[in-house]
C-alpha cells in the first residue's frame, strides 16, 4: 500500500521513510587542522533506486552485483556529494569500500580523502542524492571526529540534516558545542519518531480505543472528554517511561539485546495492540502490556542513537536531547490524531468500520514486518 494511503488512515503526517535504513544516507567526516577524510553511507537499496544495480531483477542486490557497478556507483555518490569551502569544491578520493549488513538493507560505505594542505573553519556540505527520484529521502552529516572544536575531538553526532529543500548547507567547525549536539540530536529524535512507522502505528493502535469504552461485546463513545484524555494519558506515560528506561540502559551500554530480536518484538507489539482492537483478549492489564512492549521500543530507539553517537563524552547530551525529541514527536503526533478520534468517536462508522478496520491493517503490515525479520527476508514496500 502507498504510503500516503496508510498516513492517510493515521490521519497524521506528511510520508516519510524507515530510520537509519531505506531513504536515508549518511556523510561522515573526520577533521583536523591539516586534514579532512571520512565516509558516505547507503544502502544498496537507494542505490538500486538511484541508478539500477538489481541485474537479475530479483528484488534484491547482492554483492556481486554491488561490485559489478562499484564503478558507476563511486560515479553516482561522487556527483552528488560534495565537500568544501564558500569558494570551491575539494576533491574527494573515493578509496576502499566495505558492506555492512543489516537486517532491511546492507549499508555501502564509501571511504573518501582530500588532498588539502588546510583545512578551513567553516565548511559547505552538499548531499543531493536520492532526492530526484524519492523527496522524501534524507541525508545527514555526522562529525565523526573534530580537532577544531574545544568541545570534543573524538566524535560529534547528528551535525546537518539535508532534504530536496536544503541539498547544500554550512557547518562552522569551531563552534560546536553540548549545546548544539543537544539541539542536533533532539532534532533528530523528532524525525526518527515521525518517520518510525513501526512506531507510530503502534501508537495509532492504542490511540483507536482510547476514546471509547467496551461494554460487553461492544464499543461505545467515552461520555466526556477528560475519560478519553485520561486513557491517553495513561497510555503515552507507560509507553514513554518504558521506553525512556531501555533507551537510557541501552545507550550506555549496560543492557544489550540483539537487534533482530528487538525488531521482530516490536512488529509483534503492533500486531498484538492493532488485533486486541478486534478481539479484545487483554482487556483489564493492557497497561502493563503496553509497558513491556514500550522497553522493546526504547532498545529500537537506542539502536539509532548509538549509530549516531560516536562519542562518550557527549552521550549525556546526546541521549537526553534524542529522548525529548522522541517525546516531542510522539507528543505531535498525539496533539493531531486524538482530537481527531474523539471528534469521530460518537460515530457508528467509527466503532463499527474505522477501527475494526484500521486496527486489521496496522497488523496486517505488521506482521509482514515480523516475518521479514525474523526470517531476514525484505518483500514489504515499507
Amino acid at each position: 500500500m502507498p504510503r500516503l494511503a496508510l498516513l492517510c488512515l493515521a490521519g497524521l503526517l506528511p510520508p516519510a521513510t524507515a530510520a537509519h535504513s531505506l531513504g536515508e544516507g549518511y556523510i561522515f567526516i573526520d577533521v583536523s587542522d591539516a586534514s579532512l577524510s571520512g565516509w558516505v553511507e547507503i544502502t544498496l537499496t537507494d542505490l538500486d533506486t538511484a541508478i539500477g544495480i538489481d541485474a537479475n531483477g530479483d528484488g534484491k542486490v547482492s554483492e556481486e552485483e554491488m561490485l559489478a557497478n562499484m564503478k558507476r556507483i563511486r560515479s553516482y555518490v561522487a556527483g552528488h556529494v560534495s565537500v568544501g569551502d564558500r569558494d570551491r569544491e575539494f576533491d574527494l578520493e573515493f578509496t576502499d569500500h566495505e558492506l555492512r549488513r543489516v537486517p532491511i538493507s546492507p549499508f555501502l560505505i564509501l571511504n573518501f580523502e582530500t588532498r588539502e594542505d588546510r583545512i578551513p573553519d567553516s565548511l559547505r556540505i552538499g548531499y543531493r542524492m536520492l532526492f530526484d527520484e524519492d523527496p522524501r529521502h534524507r541525508g545527514f552529516l555526522v562529525v565523526a571526529a573534530n580537532t577544531k572544536s574545544d568541545f570534543v575531538n573524538t566524535g560529534e553526532g547528528v551535525a546537518l540534516i539535508f532534504s530536496p529543500s536544503s541539498t547544500q548547507q554550512d557547518i562552522d567547525l569551531t563552534r560546536l558545542s553540548a549545546w548544539t549536539s543537544f539541539a542536533d540530536f533532539l532534532r533528530h529524535g523528532i524525525w526518527h519518531i515521525w518517520i518510525g512507522f513501526d512506531h507510530i502505528l503502534f501508537l495509532i493502535a492504542l490511540l483507536f480505543p482510547a476514546v471509547l469504552v467496551r461494554q460487553g461485546s461492544n464499543w461505545q463513545p467515552v461520555s466526556d472528554f477528560r475519560e478519553a484524555m485520561w486513557n491517553v494519558v495513561k497510555v503515552v506515560t507507560l509507553f514513554t517511561v518504558a521506553h525512556t528506561i531501555t533507551l537510557t540502559l541501552a545507550a550506555l551500554g549496560l543492557v544489550k539485546i540483539p537487534g533482530r530480536l528487538v525488531e521482530a518484538v516490536i512488529a509483534a507489539s503492533v500486531i498484538v495492540a492493532a488485533l486486541n482492537n478486534v478481539f479484545p483478549v487483554i482487556r483489564r492489564h493492557i497497561g502493563w502490556v503496553v509497558f513491556l512492549f514500550g522497553l522493546f521500543h526504547g532498545f529500537g530507539f537506542a539502536s539509532v542513537l548509538q549509530e549516531l553517537s560516536s562519542n562518550a563524552a557527549n552521550i549525556a547530551a546526546d541521549l537526553a536531547g534524542f529522548n525529548i525529541g522522541v517525546e516531542i514527536g510522539q507528543l505531535a503526533i498525539v496533539a493531531v490524531a486524538f482530537p481527531l478520534l474523539y471528534l469521530l468517536r460518537s460515530r457508528r462508522a467509527y466503532s463499527g468500520v474505522m477501527v475494526p478496520a484500521g486496527s486489521l491493517l496496522i497488523g496486517l503490515l505488521a506482521f509482514g514486518w515480523f516475518v521479514e525479520r525474523v526470517a531476514n527476508l525484505q518483500f514489504m514496500p515499507i
